[in-house]
């Protein structure tokens, strides 16, 4: 993701009230230089008067936010006290990153988006990444 990307998220997650800036300008921009490592993220939990289903996507790279602050965001937006499902929101999400860390690792080859060649520069075929995506309509 560029720099200016990165800034506008995070001027709109603020604006949000997802996030408060409270990084120096030095830590944005070392953040924003690191590779985007998009990973599926579940949460689903029940209290006692509602069913809390939800999938987003999480950066493996992500050291700003944490998911502590997002799960206390996440919970306000829903009206959920922050005891105790703030807890039950970050540690679900910390499970599925340490689940997905060896994704990060993989160069999917994003910052080469543009280059067709099939085939890596030994000629041998560079195999596809496919993600399947099942989505439901829930009413």
């Amino acid at each position: 993701m560029n720099t200016r990307a990165y800034y506008f998220l995070l001027a709109i997650m603020c604006l949000l009230g997802l996030i408060r800036i409270t990084s120096s300008l030095e830590m944005l921009q070392e953040q924003a230089q690191k590779r985007t490592s998009l990973v599926p993220i579940r949460v689903e939990f029940e209290t006692e008067t509602l069913r809390i289903r939800d999938c987003f996507v999480w950066n493996l790279n992500e050291t700003l936010i944490k998911p502590e602050s997002f799960a206390k965001a996440f919970c306000a937006d829903l009206d959920l006290p922050s005891i105790p499902w703030a807890d039950t929101v970050a540690n679900q999400i910390r499970a599925q990153l340490e689940d997905h860390e060896g994704v990060a690792a993989v160069d999917l080859g994003v910052d080469h988006a543009m280059d067709l060649d099939p085939y890596a520069e030994n000629g041998d075929e560079v195999p596809e990444c496919r993600v399947i995506l099942s989505v439901r309509k829930v009413a």
